[in-house]
Formats: structure tokens, C-alpha cells, sequence
């Protein structure tokens, strides 16, 4: 019994004594550690970043009579008349016809895409549409013309005979290729937009301006083609020869397209994309005039879509973060980095939106590897009414992380 109690207090000695050379051990690593407080992986980012500002608005020139609807997409705004009715639209309806052509038989390149051959009845359908004095490209029975002419001729000339040869081209009956028309409103959000043919010759093709925005900034920005093709003031096609646009002054004052409309029942109707000039800088921007119906309709809506597209300047500012430019830091306090844009952006904003710079850290466990030029360490978002990426950062230079002996000394 001696024994066995002897036995065991030399061994709760034993124990005591590794305890407190443990204990010892762990109270002179934290020690040692302690100067390497210091040494914590950090980013910083600067508080002025990119210059974000919030002022009060000037009046936009909205349209006297009609309803009308301005965008500028880098800035994430879309500002709407008052009055939003739902009218007749007239050849804007082309804009879906486009739409729903492309996404059946997409335009790569220079490909001229699927061709057909023009029939006895097309010719005929092109006597009806010259009695009722619509806006037609010459065809001629025999002749093949290709998916790229017909939509350079649908949305340059806005020739209704190339809407309806472009839904033969698809391989879908009238019904067929409208009820797809009406499907892409729902998929695009269109809620106030309905049609009843590709061309818009009927007065029942109806939408409101915000929706026909909506429409015209989701085309230009789908299709490289359609960018390239509404900027023309007039097109070559085959066997009809020089056809011009009917979009108010397109290929002056900055204007690059879209889409203009004019029957009895719509009156003139105008989608215009122009490039105004903010300081150093030129921004894209949406302007659509719904319902012009006094004096020269088409002109009068061309006139007001521009004073309302010029009214926007006074709206917008611009910043510009150049590649290389230093947003903060990035390191341990032993060895820290610049960290800079990866590429040059640039900001626009909207002038009575409040903006903030949001920083978020892409790179987790950076903390715990070394650091190159490659190394995405996070990323900036603009965040207002929307949140957007700007920008991602990286180091300026290598860092390394701090080793063993530099944690303990």
C-alpha cells in the first residue's frame, strides 16, 4: 500500500513538473510573440479612392406633348416622364422583330447567316404594302438575300417587307414568330409591352417609353451587329441599291441609332442612343419620345429625344481610376505593398445618387502566403441604389510573409 502510494505521488510529481514546464513553454512563446503583434496581415484601402459626389439635379427638358423616357446604362439610371401610357409604337416594334431574329439565327462576325429565296408571294405582299404607302426595300422574285441584309434593311430602312421575310427566314409562321416576340417582353421585363406582327404597321403593337428603354439598351448591348448597323445613315442592299435610315439624325450630334416609328395612330416615335460629351469625356446615353403627333412627327420626336438627351450633361459626372493608380495598402508592417487598380475604369454617376466605395477581400488566407503582382487581393464595389464592381486590386510589388524568426525576434 506504501509502495503503491509512493508510486503514485512520484508520478503526480512528474506530472506537476511537465505541467508546468508546459505551462512555462506557453508563457514564453506568448511572450515571444508578443512583438509580433505588429506583425498582422492588414489591407487598407484610402478614403478617397474614387471621388464620389451627390448634388442636386438639374431639370431635364422632358418632351411638351407625348411621353418620353431617358437612360444612361454606366450609371445604372433610367428616369422616366410622368405620364407613362401604354400607345401605339409603330416600326419600334422592329427592335423586337431584331431581337428575337438574332436569337434564333445568331450573327457572329461577318457571317451573313441563313439566306432564303424570294417568292411570287413575297412579291405580292410588297404590291399591298406599296398601295398602303409602308415602308418597303425593293425585292425581286428569285433573288436570295441573307439574314444580314435583312436586318441591316430592317432596322436602317425599316422596311416592313424584310420583317416578314425575316420570319420566313426563322422558319415561323406569323403567329409563331409574334407569340415568341411577346415571350421575350415577359423574359425581358417588359410588362406594359405587347405585339401583334413584326412589323408594327398595327396599331395594337403597344408599349410605354420606359419599356421601349429597357428594350433598346438590352439590344445594343447584346448585339456587336446591331451597335454597328443602327449607327448608318443609310445601308447598300442587294438589287435595291442605297437605302437610308429613318432615325432622326443619326450620324450627327453624337447620335449612334436606334430606332425611330411613325403611323397615323402612333405618331413619331424616336429611340435615340447618343454620345454626350461629359467634360473630357463622352457617355452613352438612352433617350426615347413616344406620341409626337403635331407638325413633322418624326422630326419633332428626333428634336425632343436630342434636348432631352442634352439635358442629361448637367446630370452626370465622371471619375477616372487609371491601372496602376494606388488605392491603399497591403502587407504585415514588416513588409507592406501599395495596392493599386488592376485596370483603368471609369465611374459615372448619376448626380442625386449617394454613392459609397466598398471594399471586399477576394484573397482569404492571404494572411498566410507570400503576395506577387498576380495576387488578386479584393475588389472595389460602387454601392448605391445599385451595387457594382469597379475595379479589382493587386499588390505594386511582391510581398513576402514575414518568416519564423521574424515572428519571434
Amino acid at each position: 500500500m506504501r509502495h503503491g502510494r509512493h508510486h503514485g505521488y512520484g508520478i503526480g510529481r512528474r506530472f506537476l513538473g511537465v505541467s508546468c514546464g508546459l505551462i512555462l513553454g506557453v508563457s514564453l512563446i506568448v511572450s515571444l510573440q508578443l512583438p509580433f503583434s505588429g506583425q498582422k496581415f492588414s489591407v487598407h484601402i484610402d478614403a478617397q479612392v474614387i471621388e464620389t459626389r451627390t448634388w442636386t439635379p438639374s431639370p431635364l427638358v422632358w418632351p411638351a406633348a407625348g411621353s418620353a423616357a431617358v437612360g444612361v446604362p454606366e450609371a445604372g439610371v433610367v428616369v422616366l416622364s410622368v405620364d407613362q401610357p401604354i400607345v401605339p409604337i409603330a416600326s419600334l416594334t422592329k427592335m423586337m422583330t431584331a431581337w428575337v431574329a438574332l436569337h434564333l439565327n445568331p450573327l457572329t462576325g461577318q457571317d451573313s447567316g441563313p439566306c432564303i429565296t424570294v417568292t411570287a408571294l413575297d412579291v405580292a405582299e410588297l404590291v399591298h404594302e406599296l398601295s398602303t404607302n409602308q415602308s418597303h426595300v425593293k425585292i425581286y422574285e428569285g433573288e436570295e438575300i441573307c439574314e444580314r441584309d435583312l436586318l441591316r434593311g430592317l432596322l436602317v430602312h425599316s422596311a416592313n417587307n424584310y420583317a416578314h421575310l425575316l420570319e420566313r427566314l426563322t422558319k415561323r409562321s406569323d403567329y409563331q414568330f409574334v407569340r415568341e416576340m411577346n415571350q421575350w417582353s415577359v423574359v425581358l421585363g417588359l410588362t406594359s409591352t405587347h405585339y401583334v406582327d413584326a412589323s408594327g404597321v398595327q396599331p395594337q403593337n403597344v408599349s410605354t417609353a420606359g419599356d421601349q428603354l429597357r428594350l433598346a439598351e438590352r439590344l445594343m448591348a447584346y448585339s456587336e451587329f446591331v451597335r454597328a448597323t443602327v449607327a448608318l445613315p443609310s445601308v447598300s442592299l442587294p438589287f435595291a441599291g442605297i437605302a437610308h435610315s429613318y432615325t432622326p439624325l443619326v450620324g450627327t450630334n453624337g447620335v449612334v441609332g436606334v430606332k425611330s416609328g411613325r403611323t397615323g395612330e402612333a405618331g413619331g416615335c424616336d429611340v435615340m442612343a447618343r454620345r454626350v460629351r461629359i467634360g473630357s469625356n463622352s457617355v452613352l446615353v438612352y433617350g426615347v419620345v413616344l406620341s409626337q403627333h403635331v407638325g413633322d412627327v418624326l422630326a419633332n420626336a428626333g428634336r425632343a429625344a436630342l434636348q432631352l438627351t442634352n439635358s442629361v450633361a448637367a446630370n452626370v459626372h465622371v471619375t477616372e481610376l487609371h491601372r496602376g493608380s494606388r488605392v491603399g495598402t497591403v502587407g504585415w508592417s514588416k513588409d507592406s505593398s501599395p495596392l493599386v487598380a488592376n485596370r483603368s475604369v471609369r465611374i459615372v454617376q448619376w448626380g442625386d445618387a449617394s454613392l459609397s466605395v466598398h471594399f471586399v477581400q477576394r484573397r482569404r488566407g492571404a494572411e498566410r502566403s507570400s503576395l506577387t503582382t498576380a495576387s488578386l487581393v479584393g475588389d472595389l464595389y460602387l454601392v448605391g441604389d445599385v451595387t457594382r464592381p469597379v475595379v479589382s486590386v493587386v499588390p505594386e510589388r511582391s510581398v513576402s510573409r514575414p518568416t519564423l524568426w521574424q515572428r519571434l525576434r
